[in-house]
């Protein structure tokens, strides 16, 4: 323990544990002649005695003061008497005799003290080793409720600290204090201080134990977590709840250590029937009982709000789900294994690719192929193509006479000139002959790498969608059951068996079918009239007709439940675009479309600041779902240390789809290398070559951005798993939780591509049902975010001497745009200008545009409510209004001075342009441009620099910190208050100059703004009183 040492008897400085000092640097240091005369074991002593005799005085001392509680009658004790002895005394006498000792400042029961070692280390190890001693013994106690971890380790630190410590002697608030680099806001409000009573004294003890208890178990938890990642090649195994090891099923996925062909068998397997079972809610704080009444809630919500839902009133959504997951997750294994065909290829020697290509062309043989491995590889190639033409056969794409005719010699036929543009089934026409003139024209790609890896993604998709379409034929609750015709074991549409009858029809006429096969097409006929007869016969309400494409296999033409057309037929992911010219410039693949998604990749992926800002919101989301604060690193660890490894729980992802659902799939752009790469090649043009660098950055930065969701994900299904969820469900909950991008209705298709809708609609849409859900289900789940900010001013006003209403005047003084948002943290120290510093935590927060929304509007403030909500939210619409109104709409700022000489006219131009379509960390409002005014000494109106390089800096990691001045900043909002009331009376004054108005619409008019302006004024006296700072604060 720290003690008030004489100076003039040790030669020693006053150091009082009690109250703050000036830095010692800025003090006249003395000497200390005895320091030199402690050893190392001395120290030790110091340190390892010491904080055994802590423990064993704070537990006296804990002991009386809960003793001191009961009631008189009952208490008894040692009691030290005037010859240093003890006594045990009883009832009223006992109380008398601890009194008289404490008003004399002696315990009644004292250990004798034992010195503090003389460097701040020494203290700080014995202060913390004397926290740890009763917070392990304490961890015995097993609480009688059910109460979870995190209350366990509340009371654990709470009471720890209560045996660790005596309330007005140092402990670590203490000792952090007397470090002036150390000390901040939390310290000083937690260390001991001789003038708080001792029930005030052992609050603050329960508040730091509370904090370094959560620390400790933190670290600890960290460790554990860790320490296998780094230190040991053991796996990361989750457990459950009663501590086994989750054993996730074998995963059907693509096998490094199997051929090409192999994993394309696996891959053309019909997809699995997996019934997921039930899982109730977790029953949180409220418990069971709650959870059925949430139930009902959220039904009764959904049936009056049906088409807010993707599937809005499809039966058996989550079989759906599933099957479209496993869908999904078997068209990115296709992707999978034509990226390894292109790397493994594009290493390929010039000489070497002409060979391969020849033998797979059969324009040449194998022996031309010098390089064994070389050779393997090729004839892998061959029969993985092989392969796909009898994937192709089984599920009825292509003829067996046709893959008969080019077996072994199928590569597609590609052409720069038609390269990423979709195929329409190209593969499925008949060749056309071409000059070489025409072929060189067109650009031909010669490239192994690139012919390879399409001949295998554009067929086996189709064959993976074949499957799909087949699974929904399969459910009557999905198809108009009566519109279909089971013809040799599958349901098919009318209009594909007439295809089918055509067909066959033709092949009699050929003399390729003998003649008496014409009663086989008079059953089919007899069994397409009849299905048709039903559709005109059925009640359509429901129902919507799939385009007669082929891209819909056997289901193409027939009669599908609206919610499904309305996903497969729009999605991309599910069939290529017919080729109109409507799709061609405003559906998923249309030249606006790739516009917008491109913006969308320079706003986002592109950009750091949202890169950080969308990772730490991701957590706040998984923590809002059930995944606990504890848990989140343990659980993030063990995701990445699967995603590393391809492990079980990245297969579960891959296969449930949950991989290629993400933002970066679905909203932005994808950058197609291999064009890019093939056309730099094939040109040498300098402009394709920078091209493809841009692109090969733009990949990179796209891909990281989904490595943050996608571990997100991963770890939510690790999470889940380890409560004993099965697999489908967990990926499922997991795609629920951080959104399945792709799986939206067609309105917000259209809002997130339109040139004049909501980019970023899809998170909106997805995050609000979620947010309503936890806020009926679990309310609990929020209280840390709003009660943590509220604690933390709390401390923060006690630290300056102040009220909580005086420190809300001070947020007062913020400006609009800061204050409106609601999440402005003070922090605790200023800036080097000495001006307040706050953070806007709003960018965070998932649930911040909401709140922020919902005030907007409420107010009647729609230019922000549509700025707030990303309505006109398109770069188009933007430019417009720009364009229009010479504001920028992000800023709300003129672009352009009218009374600008036109070069500063064209500069601003181009600078809003640039501040437009470039990543907001290089334009002058992000992390560029911050940095900028920091270099260039910029000073705001009042003369003051307008940031320092610490706000600055972070910026780039999306951290916004705005220096404030609390007295100009309250002088600027009333000076815009009072400009507003000069508007309304300007106003007022033009619009009654009307000649054509009488004297009593005059007089209402007139009344309507003196109205206005008395509200204003209101408003502006209000203001005032609110946010008079108090000198403290200034």
């Amino acid at each position: 323990m720290a003690t008030i040492v004489d100076p003039f008897e040790n030669k020693k400085q006053i150091v009082d544990p009690f109250v703050k000092k000036e830095p010692l640097e800025n003090q006249s240091k003395i000497e200390d002649p005895f320091e030199e005369d402690i050893g190392v074991g001395e120290n030790i002593y110091r340190t390892a005695v010491g904080a055994l005799r802590d423990v064993a005085q704070g537990t006296i001392d804990f002991s009386e003061w809960v003793e001191s509680k009961l009631p008189t009658s009952i208490q008894a004790g040692l009691v030290k008497t005037d010859e240093d002895g003890y006594q045990v005394l009883y009832g009223n006498e006992f109380v008398e005799a601890k009194e008289r000792l404490k008003s004399q400042g002696i315990k009644s029961i004292e250990i004798p003290k034992v010195e503090e070692p003389t460097y701040f280390g020494g203290s700080f190890v014995r202060d913390l080793t004397g926290f740890v001693v009763p917070f392990s013994r304490l961890k015995m106690i097993t609480p009688v409720s059910k109460i979870g971890k995190g209350t366990e380790i509340v009371a654990r630190g709470a009471v720890a600290e209560q045996l660790a410590f005596s309330p007005y002697e140092q402990r670590l608030s203490n000792l952090i204090e007397s470090n002036p680099k150390l000390s901040n806001p939390v310290t000083e409000y937690l260390k001991a201080d001789p003038k708080d009573t001792e029930s005030e004294a052992r609050f603050k003890m329960a508040l730091e134990g509370i904090i370094t208890g959560g620390a400790i178990e933190g670290v600890v938890a960290l460790a554990k977590t860790v320490k296998p990642i780094f230190l040991s090649k053991n796996k990361i195994e989750p457990k459950t709840k009663t501590g086994k090891p989750i054993k996730p099923k074998e995963q059907p996925f693509v096998d490094k250590d199997k051929t090409i062909s192999e994993n394309l068998q696996t891959i053309a397997k019909p997809i699995e029937d997996i019934v997921l079972p039930s899982v109730e809610a977790a029953p949180g704080l409220l418990g069971k009982k709650w959870q059925t009444v949430a139930d009902k809630i959220i039904d009764f919500t959904s049936s009056k709000f049906p088409n807010y839902k993707p599937l809005k009133r499809l039966p058996n959504q989550n079989k759906y789900f599933t099957q479209r997951g496993l869908t999904t997750g078997k068209l990115e294994q296709v992707r999978n294994l034509s990226k390894n065909v292109f790397e493994t290829f594009s290493k390929l020697k010039p000489d070497e690719n002409i060979a391969v290509k020849n033998f797979l062309t059969k324009e040449g043989t194998e022996s031309a192929i010098k390089n064994v491995d070389v050779l393997k590889k090729a004839k892998e190639l061959r029969s993985a193509i092989d392969t796909v033409g009898k994937s192709l056969t089984d599920s009825g794409i292509l003829s067996k006479e046709i893959i008969k005719k080019n077996e072994g010699s199928y590569l597609p036929r590609l052409y720069l000139k038609y390269f990423g543009k979709s195929s329409n089934m190209g593969y499925t026409k008949q060749r056309k002959d071409l000059t070489k003139d025409t072929k060189d024209f067109l650009g031909e790609i010669q490239d192994v790498a690139i012919l390879g890896s399409k001949a295998i993604e554009d067929p086996m998709s189709d064959v993976v969608r074949y499957g799909f379409f087949q699974k929904i034929a399969e459910d009557p609750n999905w198809t108009l059951k009566t519109g279909l015709i089971n013809f040799q074991g599958k349901n098919v549409s009318p209009l594909w068996l007439k295809e089918e009858s055509d067909r066959i029809a033709k092949e009699i006429r050929d003399g390729l079918r003998p003649s008496k096969d014409t009663k086989i097409i008079k059953e089919m006929d007899k069994l397409i009239d009849k299905a048709n007869l039903n559709i005109n016969k059925a009640d359509l309400s429901l129902y919507k007709k799939l385009p007669e494409s082929k891209h819909y296999g056997t289901l193409r033409g027939s009669y599908v439940r609206k919610e499904i057309v309305d996903d497969i037929a729009n999605a991309g992911e599910f069939v290529s675009k017919d080729s109109n010219w409507a799709k061609s410039i405003l559906g998923d693949a249309g030249l606006v479309t790739k516009g917008t998604k491109l913006w969308k990749m320079s706003k986002v992926a592109l950009n750091p600041p949202t890169q950080m800002r969308n990772a730490i919101s991701n957590m706040i989301l998984l923590n809002l779902s059930g995944v606990k604060w504890r848990d989140l690193p343990k659980r993030l660890f063990q995701a990445w240390d699967d995603l590393r490894k391809d492990g079980v729980y990245t297969q579960i992802a891959k296969k449930y789809g949950v991989v290629n659902s993400t933002f970066t799939k679905q909203e932005m752009i994808e950058i197609n290398k291999s064009y890019l790469k093939a056309k730099a090649k094939s040109t040498g043009n300098v402009i394709d070559q920078l091209k493809y660098i841009a692109g090969s950055i733009g990949d990179f930065a796209s891909r990281a951005y989904q490595g943050m969701e996608i571990l997100g994900k991963t770890a939510k299904i690790i999470d889940e798993m380890s409560k004993g969820v099965d697999e489908g469900t967990a990926a499922l909950t997991a795609q629920k939780t951080l959104f399945d991008y792709s799986l939206v209705p067609p309105s917000v298709r259209y809002l997130r591509n339109a040139p004049v809708g909501m980019p970023f609609v899809t998170y909106y849409y997805k995050v609000l049902p979620n947010l309503l859900e936890t806020a009926i289900r679990h309310p609990e789940r929020y209280a840390p975010y709003v009660a943590l900010p509220l604690a933390y001013h709390a401390i923060l006003a006690k630290y300056n001497g102040v009220t909580n209403e005086d420190f809300e005047k001070l947020k007062n003084t913020l400006p609009e745009f800061l204050k409106d948002r609601g999440n402005a943290l003070a922090m605790p120290v200023k800036d080097n200008q000495g001006r307040w510093q706050f953070l806007d935590f709003s960018y965070f927060l998932p649930y911040a545009m909401f709140v922020g929304t919902i005030k907007d509007a409420a107010d009647l403030k729609v230019q922000k409510f549509l700025s707030s909500t990303g309505i006109f939210g398109a770069p188009l619409p933007q430019l417009v209004a720009a364009l229009a109104t010479n504001i920028d709409p992000f800023t709300q700022r003129e672009i352009v001075n009218e009374f600008d000489p036109p070069a500063k006219k064209v500069a601003d131009s181009m600078a809003y342009l640039w501040r437009m379509t470039m990543p907001t960390w290089l334009t002058d409002i992000g992390f560029a441009g911050k940095l900028k005014e920091v270099l260039d000494k910029d000073v705001n109106r009042y003369g003051d620099p307008k940031i320092t390089m610490t706000q600055a800096l972070t910026r780039l990691v999306g951290v916004n910190i705005y220096p404030i001045d609390p007295q100009k900043s309250r002088m600027q909002n009333i000076k815009l208050m009072r400009n507003e009331i000069t508007g309304i009376k300007s106003r007022r004054t033009r619009v009654l100059k009307d000649k054509n108005l009488s004297s009593e619409d005059k007089k209402k008019i007139s009344d309507k703004y003196i109205k206005m302006i008395k509200e204003r004024r209101k408003q502006l006296i209000e203001y005032s009183k609110e946010s008079k700072i108090p000198e403290k604060l200034k």
